[in-house]
């Protein structure tokens, strides 16, 4: 295992309020300030760049306050938290294109080979977006299938996308369940992975918690067994299980090579792996798919006590954003990578987890039947890295990692020794961008939060045939 510590980027001047917070969910903004027109195509592309790094920005607050030569060229993407817009910037911290958005801020965007932009209709659905800023459709999973999309999508390599949408279960069924003393919440937001067909709308898989529950507190209550004895299952009476009413899955990530989908179970403080390769019908079951297992879980990972298993072996007890897959051609291949929120105490972690998976997509258990491994074979760790929600990780394919710090709006890029060799605060806040110089109060004054950020390379598909021109920083300039 390397644990490292790092450091706040040399000649930084920024620093941020980090009281102590409540998960934030994005409210339901109405009347939202309009961001302005979306970049016009230039005639006469110039030569495509991502701007030189030479340290330390002098002064800076927001923006770009450090980079060196250290750091991986691309272009980064991301969505402010409480500001109707998409941005995606160089290496120097200057705009090189926008979206504005109608449907108010969100959380999660993605960009297809094409230059499309997907976003999450936060609460409500799936926006698909032309590169310039045509709305190409939308897709109103609260309308059509009765459920709430929230926090996380992804694409998948045929076209679709995958979704995070919470369901809601009434009293009487949870109690059915097994819930303890029946249900102290009214519904209970159980969630769901839907695959969406962008083109036609309609949901083409989907896999449902509330079909893999186990409880062991009423023999004449669905789903009674030993919880031990059954570590595919989620006990519905789990510690800490659902504390708010809710699952509150936060990310959702998709492999490919094994046809397995991660997602971040939050309120469980587990990170979980299902199996893909099933039909709708198979995954609702305990049978079907490559794994044979149909939807139940194949592997999991964070906190032992929800399977009744020890938790002195692998738990860390945190709530967990962002678990990914750390993709092919980057150090750490086939790792998982995942953003802990409150991992030892009030400061947060950034961990590399070498799943037991086999070369047939299968998860071996300890001989203890705890789901290993035992301990990250990676952490980066920092006195200046604290976000109580939210943020993010990403391994690029030099090694180096980029991280987003939701609550202060703080990108930093660390190389595998754990130097910052990267630093951006996002100036755009509640009220827009900010100029330079302006440090920030936090929420819910002047709050610049970003819930995850991806940087992009030089020459992803999305870019072919379009030079990308610099234009000026996101921040105004020093009043």
């Amino acid at each position: 295992m390397s644990l490292l510590r790092g450091a706040q980027a040399p000649g930084s001047t920024s620093f941020f309020d980090r009281s102590a917070l409540l998960l934030i969910l994005l409210p339901a903004l109405s009347g939202c300030p309009t961001a302005g027109d979306p970049d016009p195509e230039p005639e006469t592309p110039p030569e495509q760049a991502s701007g030189p790094c030479s340290g330390a920005v002098e002064d800076a607050t927001v923006g770009l306050t450090y980079c060196d030569e250290r750091s991986e060229p691309g272009y980064t993407l991301f969505t402010p938290l409480y500001w109707p817009a998409v941005y995606l910037i160089d290496q120097a911290g200057s705009k090189v294109h926008e979206w504005v958005v109608e449907d108010g801020p969100g959380s999660t965007v993605a960009l297809t080979d094409d230059g499309d932009m997907i976003r999450l209709w936060e609460n409500t659905g799936v926006v698909h977006f032309g590169w310039t800023g045509e709305e190409i459709g939308r897709i109103s999973l609260e309308t059509d299938v009765g459920l709430n999309p929230h926090h996380s999508l992804t694409l998948l390599p045929n076209g679709n996308v995958l979704v995070v949408a919470s369901e809601d279960i009434e009293p009487q069924v949870a109690e059915a369940a097994g819930w303890i003393d029946g249900a102290p919440f009214a519904p209970v937001k159980s969630d769901r992975i839907v695959e969406l067909d962008l083109a036609t709308g309609d949901v083409v898989w989907e896999w449902r918690l509330w079909d893999h529950l186990v409880q062991d507190y009423d023999p004449d209550k669905d789903g009674f067994g030993v919880v031990a004895d059954n570590p595919q299952l989620v006990d519905v009476n789990g510690s800490p299980g659902w504390g708010w009413g809710e699952s509150h899955v936060n990310s959702v990530a998709y492999n490919a090579e094994l046809d397995q989908i991660l997602v971040s179970a939050l309120a469980m403080k587990e990170l979980w792996i299902i199996d893909h390769s099933t039909t709708t019908e198979e995954a609702a079951g305990h049978t079907g798919g490559r794994s044979g297992k149909g939807g139940d879980l194949l592997w999991r990972w964070g906190n032992p006590e929800m399977y009744d298993a020890n938790p002195d072996e692998t738990g860390i007890s945190s709530h967990m954003h962002a678990a990914t897959w750390i993709p092919e051609g980057s150090p750490g291949a086939g790792n998982v990578l995942v953003f802990a929120n409150g991992y030892g105490g009030e400061m947060s972690a950034v961990l590399e987890i070498e799943t037991p998976v086999t070369a047939d997509g299968d998860y071996v258990a300890e001989p203890s039947g705890t789901w290993g491994p035992v301990a990250p074979v990676w952490i980066y760790e920092a006195d200046d890295l604290a976000s109580s929600t939210g943020s993010s990780a990403q391994r690029l394919p030099g090694g180096n990692t980029l991280i987003c710090e939701q609550l202060d709006g703080r990108f930093v890029e660390v190389t595998p020794d754990g130097d910052i060799v990267w630093e951006y605060i996002n100036p755009v806040a509640t009220d827009g961008p900010a100029p330079q110089g302006t440090v920030f109060n936090g929420y819910p004054f002047e709050f610049n939060a970003v819930f995850r950020v991806e940087r992009l390379p030089l020459d992803h598909p999305a870019f072919a045939g379009r030079t990308l021109q610099p234009g000026p920083p996101l921040e105004l300039p020093t009043r």
